[in-house]
């Protein structure tokens, strides 16, 4: 039996599948019944309530962390000051800094699956947050300029730790989402569809 902790946001607890109950659950069901999956996704969270929730992933003894890179730690306010922007990018290589270390300590295996570029039809995008975008989230929009720097640096970052990373922008599309921000149910599916590829592409399954 394998252990499987998902960790992470919104996406990760599934929000946006209005069918199903998100890619967790349906790579649960896809995977063979000797092996759990816990789902410990909730909305909002970004990667330094990650770290401090850090011990509810331990308390299930994982063999197997998939771990999520969330939009959230790139969420500007509308208005919002580039210095403001430059110190939150400061404050997020901090936690990972703090995090990593933990994962790799204590589990064997850990993949985390970096951020999806938002729909900028939908989703307000720019310094002003003005593109144009119909989805209002709470005052907080997303830049795809800021998602991708966030990539390039969390790829730097794991230089120096033995995680492996799944970018599924690449093959994403923006049809694929429910509000801008979040998958919808074929999402989902196409998310827990390559997740269960790359864990059986590095042997993490037998």
């Amino acid at each position: 039996m394998v252990k499987i902790v998902c960790f992470g946001d919104s996406i990760m607890e599934g929000g946006g599948d209005s069918v199903g109950a998100g890619w967790v659950t349906s790579l649960a069901t896809q995977l063979s019944p000797e092996h759990r999956v816990f789902n410990l996704g909730i909305s909002n969270s970004n990667t330094a309530e990650l770290f401090q929730r850090f011990g509810e992933v331990l308390r299930r003894i994982p063999d197997v962390l998939i771990i999520s890179a969330s939009v959230n730690d790139c969420l500007r306010r509308t208005g919002t000051e580039p210095e403001s922007t430059e110190l939150s990018f400061m404050k997020l290589i901090e936690a990972w800094e703090r995090l990593l270390p933990l994962m790799v300590k204590n589990i064997q295996h850990n993949l985390i699956v970096f951020p999806l570029d938002v729909d900028a039809r939908v989703m307000p995008c720019g310094e002003d947050g003005m593109g144009g975008g119909t989805f209002d989230y709470d005052g907080y929009y997303a830049d795809n300029s800021d998602l991708k720097r966030y990539r390039d640096m969390l790829t730097k970052l794991l230089v120096n730790y033995d995680v492996q990373v799944l970018d599924l922008n690449d093959i994403f599309s923006n049809d694929l989402f429910f509000d801008g921000l979040h998958p919808n149910t074929e999402g989902h599916a196409l998310i827990a569809k390559k997740v269960e590829q790359k864990l059986k592409e590095l042997k993490w399954l037998n």
